[in-house]
């Protein structure tokens, strides 16, 4: 059996980092649902790894009710998922891998 480990050095982590601060693409819109209700798109840094991650959240007014999928940054936005179609009431939150 062979096991292989892998070390991010420190040298990675600040180029992570300031990919991050520096570099991140700027999703210019919210996704407007219906009873008011949007997902807002936000790209972040791990506090523990400094990995960064991109996310749509469910958001009521200010307030973020759910995360509803994460992935690292700068995966493609189609795999974090889209809205698939809004009914009024409820919507279908779809992901693809492919």
């Amino acid at each position: 059996m062979i096991c292989s480990f892998s070390c991010a050095t420190k040298a990675q982590n600040e180029k992570n980092a300031l990919l991050c601060r520096n570099d991140i693409e700027k999703y210019s819109y919210d996704t407007l649902l219906s009873q008011c209700y949007h997902l807002s798109y936000s790209v972040y840094q791990d506090s523990i790894t400094n990995d960064c991650f991109q996310s749509p959240k469910l958001v009521a007014g200010n307030r973020n009710i759910r995360q509803l999928s994460e992935t690292s940054y700068p995966m493609l936005y189609k795999n974090l998922g889209y809205i698939g179609a809004d009914f009024g009431k409820f919507f279908l939150f779809v992901q693809s891998f492919g």
